[in-house]
């Protein structure tokens, strides 16, 4: 074997573990957690999972025949309201609602769950009423819509789409709906703590003769 040769081998034996320290730094690096990535993912789970607890809905009533209700010597007229609510297979009664998905408003939320809830197409619901209030919390709001008086409303079809959640909807008169209790003694329907206290702003609302 000549010098060259002899020098050539031996460098080549001189390289061989400085390359595979590096490849192995290389390895040691890529497995370190990336500061950049771990931010956007706890940003996106923290998203992900307030979203979840926000919900959105719609609340559709209208004013019908008032009722004749007599105090001492006067005689009064008491408004009455029809309720659009939903029959859910937990076998509770309420408003068409549901959990706010990715990049939705609460208004969009409202908007698709209503529609999916009921069947009701949406557009053709704005045409015939007007929003006349939201009630807000934390973390739901409920978008209160008057239908026209003149407005039929078997015009509006209903036929909830989601029907593996939904059972039924229909039309309820609000003093039904506020009477029946929160739970009965044999589980046949049952009322949300939401649904209650929607009811109670709507009561408000009606005294104050914002409807």
């Amino acid at each position: 074997m000549t010098l060259i040769q002899q020098q050539t081998q031996s460098s080549k034996i001189a390289n061989k573990p400085r390359i595979k320290k590096n490849i192995h730094a290389v390895h040691k690096q890529s497995n370190k957690p990336d500061p950049i990535t771990n931010l956007v993912e706890n940003v996106a789970s923290s998203y992900l999972n307030a979203i979840k607890k926000k919900k959105g809905g719609i609340v559709l009533l209208q004013k019908v025949a008032a009722n004749m209700e007599c105090s001492g010597h006067s005689e009064t007229k008491n408004a009455n309201y029809k309720v659009l609510v939903v029959l859910q297979n937990t076998m509770h009664v309420g408003f068409p609602k549901g959990t706010m998905e990715s990049f939705e408003t609460f208004e969009q939320t409202a908007e698709r769950e209503f529609a999916e809830e009921t069947g009701v197409n949406i557009d053709e619901m704005k045409k015939r009423s007007k929003l006349v209030n939201i009630i807000k919390s934390e973390k739901t709001q409920m978008f209160v819509y008057l239908l026209n008086d003149n407005v039929d409303r078997d015009e509006l079809k209903i036929e909830p789409v989601t029907k593996d959640e939904i059972l039924h909807a229909f039309w309820v008169d609000i003093d039904l709906l506020e009477d029946m209790p929160k739970t009965t003694l044999d589980h046949k329907y049952k009322k949300s703590s939401l649904t209650i206290s929607v009811i109670k702003e709507l009561r408000k609302m009606i005294a104050r003769k914002l409807l």
